[in-house]
């Protein structure tokens, strides 16, 4: 194979799936803490930079749903009782056959992405 002296255009070049795992997970973190915070208001604002993307691990696509529907039930005063956003996601995932998936990556403290412009950043990474 002959070297045509131009580098490949790494623009449209999708991230690989390891690390798009490592960044949903990043995303789905700072979204799922903003919730419950003072930064919900956050939460509102990415979500529809997310409403057409399909996630790489199809836990992740539910745990976003379940991010999404929790803020939706929650914003509209229909929550029921006092179940938490990690018992809603962690009971939308048994429901839809994932019940040993490890909420701790989504809910531990602070992560990378807790600024507006690093989860945009992720986002726009994501989406490529």
């Amino acid at each position: 194979m002959e070297f045509s002296g131009k580098l490949p255009d790494r623009k449209n070049e999708r991230v690989p799936a390891e690390e798009t795992r490592t960044v949903e997970l990043e995303v789905l973190g700072a979204l799922g803490r903003s919730v419950s915070g003072a930064g919900s208001s956050l939460l509102d604002e990415q979500l529809p930079l997310l409403a057409g993307y399909r996630f790489a691990d199809p836990a992740h696509q539910i745990i976003f749903d379940a991010l999404s529907e929790f803020r939706r039930r929650d914003a509209g005063g229909s929550k029921t009782g006092q179940e938490t956003l990690r018992e809603y996601v962690a009971r939308r995932l048994t429901l839809r056959g994932f019940p040993d998936v490890d909420l701790e990556a989504i809910f531990r403290p602070r992560g990378a992405a807790d600024s507006e412009a690093d989860l945009q950043r992720l986002i726009l990474r994501l989406k490529g």
